[in-house]
């Protein structure tokens, strides 16, 4: 249950979507709500997100950005998800480089 995952402090919910289906009015209805990790790193989100959507492209070929501060913020893969400043709730698209 989602609830009791948030008890933890170390435990967010975190919502992803590749960009390509982030156009549009239907943007609202094609976000995945994920579970994540504070401490887990952005490339390990990346990973869980590339499978999540099932994505079998090469892993190099994507990045995350997430909006943190009025702007598109590219999730450094190296950091954890609180290094980068990811909150609970935090929308990421998966974006193809």
């Amino acid at each position: 249950m989602a609830i009791s995952y948030l008890h933890d402090p170390n435990h967010l919910l975190v919502h992803i979507v590749p960009a390509s289906l982030a156009e549009g009015e239907v943007e609202t209805f094609t976000y995945i709500a994920m579970r994540a990790k504070f401490d887990m790193t952005g490339l390990e989100l990346k990973e869980a997100s590339i499978n999540t959507w099932n994505l079998k492209e090469d892993k190099n070929r994507y990045k995350l950005i997430t909006w943190l501060g009025g702007q598109d913020v590219e999730i450094n893969e190296e950091k954890t998800l609180d290094e980068n400043g990811i909150k609970n709730g935090a929308p990421i698209q998966i974006v193809a480089v």
